[in-house]
């Protein structure tokens, strides 16, 4: 969406007419729930998104490359793959059970 700089605080209703009118979405009524909106991606959206999400993975390895240096890149390698392992996880316990 370029020349649509991001508003921070815009409505998400605005953001959605805007990704609608840009023909990246679709919106209708739920035929079950006339409450309800469903909303798609279209052609348009998914390409977008490809592209932005590449755009952001070279901006991303880049920065890495650039700002850190080898002992840091193996830090953040090391922090990558616990998070990922947290992000993995699909059950915690309740309370105050730390292991």
């Amino acid at each position: 969406m370029e020349g649509h700089p991001a508003k921070v605080g815009w409505p998400f209703t605005q953001r959605l007419e805007l990704l609608r009118s840009t023909g990246y979405v679709t919106q209708h009524a739920d035929s079950k729930d006339r409450r309800r909106r469903l909303v798609g991606l279209t052609d348009e959206g998914h390409a977008f998104l490809a592209h932005v999400t590449a755009s952001q993975t070279t901006w991303l390895a880049h920065a890495i490359e650039y700002a850190l240096d080898d002992g840091e890149r193996g830090d953040l390698a090391a922090a990558t793959t616990l998070i990922e392992r947290i992000a993995a996880t699909e059950s915690l316990p309740t309370g105050g059970d730390t292991r």
